[in-house]
């Protein structure tokens, strides 16, 4: 028995498309954490969920299309690789172009992703250190031999900028 996948290729190029989109998302955020621009880092996040949430859709489609399939041959498809002995070669090497790239995407959102949260990380330390600073009550500072010094406050910063 020769299964029709049609639609399950339909699922897995929407997929692909969407972790294209994802990877161009994380992208634009990239600058947006650099320059800590909140305006754009709130609508670029946006979109990312509005597209993570389009991705859990196709994935439990996935999922149901291949139980369908388990049920019309009577076995056991829990994998796109367990479709393989019940397609034709055609659309076998179309299965695992759509899958090959699917995964070199994802690969890639997850370098971006981690990028980006290297960058939040890294801005979050900052304002942690200015926050520290503004809000200590005898700051450090080094004297000629390198020790730390804890001067007295002689005037106040202004914190309301």
């Amino acid at each position: 028995m020769v299964l029709d996948i049609a639609e399950m290729l339909k699922v897995l190029e929407e997929q692909k498309n969407t972790l294209e989109e994802l990877i161009d998302i994380a992208d634009e955020l990239s600058p947006a954490l650099i320059n800590d621009d909140i305006k754009a880092i709130v609508m670029i996040t946006g979109r990312q969920e509005e597209k993570g949430r389009q991705m859990a859709l196709m994935e439990q489609k996935r999922r149901k299309l291949l139980e369908e399939y388990s049920l019309k041959t009577g076995l056991e498809i829990d994998y796109l690789d367990d479709l393989f002995c019940q397609i034709s070669i055609d659309e076998q090497e179309k299965l695992e172009r759509l899958a090959f790239e699917i995964r070199k995407n994802h690969q890639q959102l997850q370098e971006a992703q981690e990028h980006n949260s290297l960058l939040l990380k890294q801005s979050l330390v900052y304002v942690n250190r200015i926050l520290a600073f503004l809000h200590s009550r005898n700051p450090g500072i080094y004297s000629k031999s390198g020790k730390v010094n804890r001067a007295v406050r002689i005037g106040n910063i202004d914190k309301s900028i």
